[in-house]
């Protein structure tokens, strides 16, 4: 009873800094979910993706499940109450543990896309190019993976100043240049961003964006669209990431919009762990201690594991109800 009445003091006493924060503007979480363990789901992949003759859609654990999304909504239900609505973008699925609840909203594929030959669609990039459609999606919002939490408060202006957005870049450099031989479709995806920048405003080094929540602006995004809308059609058409795609959130509009002047460099904290197989356990244990002794704004925990790491599987899912025991208002176990 103590610890649940200490997270509610914990709520409101965010809420109410965020109400003196003076950013008047709703701001919308939009999540890409899919359950991959789903044995319907994964019937409809297979049978596309035997037809796909280049892509990385065996890469299964980008499809892995592993509750990484309820514990992301909790650290937004802990960290960022001043969220207006959140939106989960998935193929006709819903977490098992998710109630109805007016703060949240199941957004089908078929909602958001134009042209609904494109679909079903198992790519990322796809979906990234049509979040900007959800219906009453607000005009700032932030874009979120599941494998993306909170880890300490934050405020609107964390991500949204005046009319810039901001964004973390990594000191690692993106891939320019001819493609190369063996490399990941996504890597191809880079270039493909980079050549498009360097011949429509200037060639540059560019580095890459951290795993962390973008901040976005639906209007930002239209106004790209209508300049360059071959770049959406491209990417919506392909069912599994191609190495014609362009990684349209994850730097090509960020770069877009530092070129326009719309980007702010704010010195939100983020760090990333990478979950590998149980032959890396004793380095994976101390960097998930580590992620909690900083505690940092944003964090990311990235899937790399095969299907036989059980103790990092396992090492996972106490860290996540460690940092997050509290269940959320939408979870049908939080709700009598």
């Amino acid at each position: 009873m103590f610890q649940l009445l200490l997270y509610f003091f914990v709520l409101c006493f965010h809420a109410s800094l965020c109400a003196y924060s003076g950013f008047e503007y709703p701001i919308d979480i939009v999540y890409l979910w899919v359950d991959g363990n789903d044995p319907e789901w994964l019937a409809i992949k297979n049978s596309y993706m035997m037809r796909c003759w280049r892509s990385d859609g065996k890469t299964d654990n980008r499809f892995n499940d592993h509750e990484e999304l309820r514990y992301s909504l909790r650290s937004v239900a802990r960290y960022a109450p001043f969220v207006n609505h959140i939106y989960i973008i998935t193929m006709n699925q819903r977490p098992i543990w998710l109630a109805d609840h007016p703060k949240i909203t199941i957004v089908d594929h078929a909602e958001i896309f134009r042209n609904l030959d494109d679909l079903p669609t198992f790519n990322s990039h796809a979906l990234e190019s049509n979040i900007h459609r959800v219906p009453g999606l607000s005009e700032h919002f932030i874009y979120f993976n599941d494998d993306v939490f909170l880890g300490a408060p934050v405020q609107p202006e964390y991500f949204f100043v005046g009319d810039q957005l901001n964004v973390l870049f990594e000191k690692g450099l993106t891939p320019s240049g001819p493609p190369q031989e063996n490399e990941t479709v996504y890597r191809r995806a880079l270039r493909n961003m980079n050549a498009f920048l360097d011949e429509h405003f200037i060639g540059e080094p560019r580095q890459r964006l951290c795993h962390a929540p973008f901040a976005l602006r639906k209007s930002y995004i239209e106004d790209f669209e209508r300049k360059f809308p071959h770049i959406f059609a491209i990417n919506s058409s392909h069912r599994f990431r191609s190495e014609h795609d362009y990684t349209l959130t994850n730097g090509l509009l960020q770069y877009y919009w530092k070129y326009q002047g719309k980007i702010v460099f704010h010195p939100l904290g983020n760090m990333m762990v990478s979950l590998r197989r149980d032959e890396f356990f004793e380095r994976t244990a101390q960097r998930l201690q580590r992620l909690k002794e900083k505690r940092p704004a944003t964090f990311c925990l990235q899937d790399v594991m095969d299907n036989e790491s059980i103790l990092t599987k396992a090492l996972l899912h106490q860290f996540l109800e460690g940092y997050y025991p509290e269940p959320a208002p939408w979870e049908k176990d939080h709700q009598v």
